[in-house]
């Protein structure tokens, strides 16, 4: 299963205003699910999808978070209790960095913070804050944010290619240089020597 069997069980549950609980969905995406929390790509593009389909931020990232923790469990549980934080400060009237607690020091935020996920929370962080702030479109920001990820992504594995090509030139050199010699040059110098 694909990256688009979420996707695709995200769009049919904002579709439907959150009327299908996580645990309808999130079988699908169980399976497709082989390791802990999905990567930061994956999170962002449900966002974008049910942020585009008309939910908004608080309920997107809500949807967000039940889907992770449900799917993924206590590996999740940081994340998404921090996101739930966020997003009923936010309902509270909160200010946008009060709410996120990443420049004040929160207990919550500096939990987060140190852990593998601080990427994804930073990426949230400023993606969505314009469209907090000034009711700007998430949207663009959400698609260049995943844009980035993508790009870092696949330098990283060409950067990982180019190493293992040098990694496997040695060994093959070592196997072939002295098969060539004994193939192809010591028979010449004996044909020559003996002729």
């Amino acid at each position: 299963m694909s990256n688009t069997v979420i996707i695709t069980s995200l769009i049919a549950a904002a579709v439907f205003g959150g009327s299908i609980q996580p645990y309808q969905w999130a079988q699908v995406v169980q399976r497709s699910s082989h390791y802990g929390l999905p990567s930061d790509a994956v999170i962002i593009a449900m966002l974008s999808v049910a942020m585009q389909s008309g939910l908004s931020m608080t309920r997107a990232l809500r949807v967000i978070a039940q889907l992770c923790e449900y799917v993924c469990g206590l590996q999740a549980r940081p994340v998404t209790q921090y996101i739930q934080h966020v997003c009923v400060e936010l309902e509270r009237g909160n200010d946008w960095e009060t709410s996120w607690g990443i420049d004040t020091g929160a207990r919550t935020a500096h939990a987060v913070m140190n852990s593998t996920h601080k990427h994804l929370i930073l990426t949230l962080y400023e993606a969505l804050e314009a469209s907090w702030k000034r009711g700007i479109s998430p949207i663009i920001r959400l698609d260049a944010a995943l844009e980035r990820m993508e790009s870092a992504s696949k330098q990283q594995v060409e950067e990982a290619a180019a190493v293992l090509a040098v990694r496997v030139l040695l060994p093959v050199g070592l196997c072939f240089l002295p098969a060539f010699i004994l193939i192809g040059i010591v028979p010449a110098i004996a044909s020559f020597a003996g002729g």
